[in-house]
């Protein structure tokens, strides 16, 4: 329009759109956080870009400017080759920072691609590693599990048939194992025999001294039973005051040879107790019974020795009974 009417008003619009022209320039320029004197973060990562985007915006933008300055102050010439200059001007300007603006865009992209595509990897070796720990927990459990919960089972099983206060094995223990360990004996027709031992007058003892007392006296006397019998037999807290001495491959005679031996060894024993000076003298008295002789069966065998038990207690105490 300036070209054909030569009117001063276009000129004083030009002034006002340089200005206009600057100022854009400047926030493009710091939109994308960079100076004049600076290098942008994603520069010459083509290798058609220059090697600083915002010097070259700038230099083609003050080339332009310069050609537009050109057409105005010219106000008596022809100005058909620098309008057609200055139009090609603003386009490689404008086509250089597009240019320029995409690469750094698709560069940051790409970074962020390579930086997902690492976590991923990363994520990737977590989850094997997972999957490698939970396959070794798998196979160690159906390795050993197996053996600790047996490990376990069997020490509950145990401590469910042990005495508390002795440390003997109690009445479920008697009922449950060994009851039918003597049934092999007892089918080869080999020897067996039981001792059962009752503390004498422990009720009077329990009431002159008191339970702690009492307690005191039936641990004593199960350690003093476990000394006089062999490795191979077994000492089981009956009930109370009662215990039952199991002698396998053992005949009458022998089973009656220990009884005397655990009855002389309690009759010895020596009692400290805690709040008083009295030594008192323990006695037992012993029923002795034995396979083939008195019974056929364990559970028969049990009868016969606490039979035997009974009598000796009736005969006066601290004594063995074995017929």
């Amino acid at each position: 329009m300036f070209e054909r009417t030569k009117e001063y008003k276009y000129i004083e619009q030009y002034e006002i759109a340089r200005r206009e022209g600057d100022s854009a320039i400047s926030k493009i320029l710091l939109s994308r956080n960079t100076k004049t004197n600076e290098d942008h973060p994603h520069d010459g990562f083509s290798p058609d870009a220059p090697e600083n985007i915002s010097s070259d915006v700038l230099k083609r933008f003050s080339t332009y400017k310069n050609t537009l300055d050109q057409i105005f102050s010219n106000t008596t010439k022809n100005n058909t080759d620098l309008i057609s200059r200055g139009d090609d001007q603003f386009d490689n300007m404008f086509t250089s920072y597009y240019m320029n603006t995409h690469y750094s865009h698709y560069n940051s992209l790409q970074l962020i691609r390579d930086e997902a595509h690492l976590v991923y990897k990363q994520s990737q070796r977590v989850y094997i590693a997972q999957l490698a720990l939970t396959v070794a927990v798998g196979v160690f459990l159906i390795l050993f599990a197996d053996r600790v919960f047996l490990k376990i089972f069997r020490a509950i099983e145990i401590d469910s048939m042990t005495d508390a206060l002795t440390g003997l094995y109690n009445r479920r223990y008697l009922e449950n194992v060994i009851s039918c360990d003597a049934q092999g004996p007892a089918r080869q027709g080999r020897a067996y025999s039981l001792a059962m031992i009752d503390v004498d007058h422990f009720k009077i003892f329990n009431d002159s001294y008191g339970h702690i007392a009492g307690d005191k006296l039936l641990a004593n006397i199960a350690t003093v039973l476990v000394h006089s019998v062999r490795k191979t037999d077994s000492i089981v807290r009956y009930g109370g005051e009662e215990f039952l001495a199991v002698l396998p491959t053992t005949t009458k005679q022998e089973a009656v040879r220990i009884a005397e031996k655990i009855r002389e060894a309690i009759k010895k024993m020596e009692l400290i107790l805690p709040d008083s000076n009295d030594t008192p003298q323990i006695t037992v008295s012993i029923g002795v019974s034995s396979f083939p002789d008195d019974a056929d069966s364990f559970k028969k065998l049990v009868k016969v020795a606490d039979e035997r038990l009974y009598q000796a207690k009736m005969q006066g105490r601290n004594i063995v009974k074995s017929q």
